[in-house]
């Protein structure tokens, strides 16, 4: 979402992603963005034209990721870090997804977020979490 509504955090995700040799996420993710633009066109803080502005920057870049489907592995896996983390489901399949983003160790994976509990869970996995501030 920072990437595609210029709020607080917005400079430091644009930073973190321009220096990644890629960018992932869950297919999930497209939706959650996808809501929390309309969401904010509900609540006023963007106008029509600044939501498809969004929408569009979300559809470019979104073709340009590694998209990871939920499949039975990640399907699994997240059920299983329910049980080891108290996170949302939505952030389970996110964590689950971000195991099998690479063939790298997971402690080599930068997993951004800016929900405390989130990022909490993502550093108990083993993740380098992005930004730092949250520590």
């Amino acid at each position: 979402m920072k990437l595609f509504v210029a709020e607080q955090g917005t400079e430091v995700v644009q930073d973190i992603v321009q220096q990644a040799p890629f960018a992932a996420c869950s297919r999930l993710g497209y939706v959650e963005c996808t809501a929390a633009i309309a969401r904010a066109r509900r609540e006023r803080r963007m106008t029509r034209q600044q939501e498809g502005r969004a929408l569009a920057e979300l559809r470019s870049f979104w073709i340009a990721i590694v998209m990871l489907e939920l499949d039975d592995a990640v399907m699994e896996r997240a059920a299983e870090i329910c049980h080891l983390a108290p996170v949302r489901a939505a952030d389970a399949v996110h964590l689950a997804s971000a195991e099998v983003v690479s063939e790298r160790p997971v402690e080599e994976t930068q997993f951004v977020c800016f929900d405390r509990r989130l990022w909490q869970a993502a550093a108990g996995l083993g993740f380098d979490v992005r930004p730092v501030i949250l520590a």
